[in-house]
């Protein structure tokens, strides 16, 4: 029997459908609206209800950046949800490699949550005129 609360990260991609992988620098064109979609799965056995995302973009040469919090409202077991975080050219630079550090709060019951912080490296190009 898995606890309440087993929330975990799934996957991002930005608008356009770029997929992220956790373990390679992922190249992506810029534009001046931008998301990140990130999917979470609830693999407990209760209904989690408020489940917020944080976003902390971090790189060389800059500020860390908190994104908004987004929020799932409910995600019922073994259903997903993903919710769209957006950020803009402010957010970002283009001169070296950007780290998105993804962090699903903990909900409550949740033992494990390991899997509730993903990394992503993101190299961040002009986008063609």
């Amino acid at each position: 029997n898995v606890p309440a609360g087993h929330v975990g990260i799934l996957w991002k991609r930005f608008r356009g459908g770029t997929q992220l992988d956790p373990a390679s620098v992922n190249e992506v064109d810029s534009d001046n609206n931008m998301s990140l979609a990130v999917t979470v799965q609830n693999s407990g056995d209760a209904t989690e209800v408020s489940i917020k995302v944080n976003v902390v973009l971090r790189a060389k040469g800059m500020d860390d950046r908190a994104l908004p919090t987004g929020e799932i409202t409910t995600l019922d077991p073994g259903a997903q949800g993903t919710v769209e975080i957006p950020f803009g050219l402010s957010d970002i630079v283009f001169d070296s490699v950007v780290t998105a550090k993804v962090t699903v709060e903990k909900v409550p019951g949740e033992q494990n949550i390991d899997n509730n912080i993903g990394v992503y490296q993101i190299q961040f190009r002009l986008k063609p005129a």
